[in-house]
């Protein structure tokens, strides 16, 4: 069921227009810049958006402009780990493994999971509960059981918002999602 659920979902991301990806990204920033557990963090864990994500490049780059301490991760296929570096500016980025951007090799600058703020996550779904469920790799997985503390927000197109996402006892749910319609507390946080 899950792995049906993740295909299905993958499949409507994938056949997006590039204009539509751009309008619900910017509907799902401007959501997210509402939220005050976002606009008074000061160091926030982005992700890269790549292959129809909700589309985070200028989100970053407004982040660096304004002053925030921009976070990005920093992927290890072999121990399927994600490491948090700091990204000082757009221009360091370069692709790595799954042709996702991150900080060249020269540049990487590792920062503790305790000192960032917040953390901004990908999905291919999410359900009202923050349940996410993503490529199936475990990479964010991993991140996020050692995060617990920090607040999670799941960035999400409104269709990717399902009943019910199939979950494990490792899973870590988010304590928002927002999408370009609504934000979904998904705690008391």
């Amino acid at each position: 069921m899950k792995e049906q659920l993740r295909h299905t979902l993958l499949s409507l991301r994938k056949n997006l227009r590039e204009t539509e990806v751009q309008a619900h990204s910017r509907g799902i920033v401007q959501r997210l810049w509402s939220l005050q557990v976002f606009t008074h963090a000061s160091i926030i864990m982005h992700y890269i958006s790549y292959d129809n994500e909700v589309f985070t490049h200028d989100l970053i780059q407004d982040c660096l402009a304004k002053g925030k301490t921009v976070v990005v991760p920093v992927t290890h296929t072999q121990s399927k780990t994600v490491t948090p570096s700091i990204l000082r500016y757009w221009e360091d980025l370069q692709k790595g493994p799954y042709g996702i951007l991150e900080p060249t090799k020269e540049v990487q600058e590792e920062i503790s999971l305790g000192q960032i703020d917040v953390f901004l996550v990908p999905g291919v779904g999410f359900d009202r509960k923050g349940h996410r469920m993503g490529h199936g790799m475990g990479y964010y997985d991993t991140l996020l059981q050692q995060a617990v503390d920090i607040p999670k927000i799941g960035l999400a197109f409104s269709f990717q918002i399902v009943d019910q996402v199939p979950t494990e006892a490792h899973d870590i749910a988010m304590d928002f999602v927002v999408t370009e319609e609504e934000i979904i507390r998904c705690t008391s946080f």
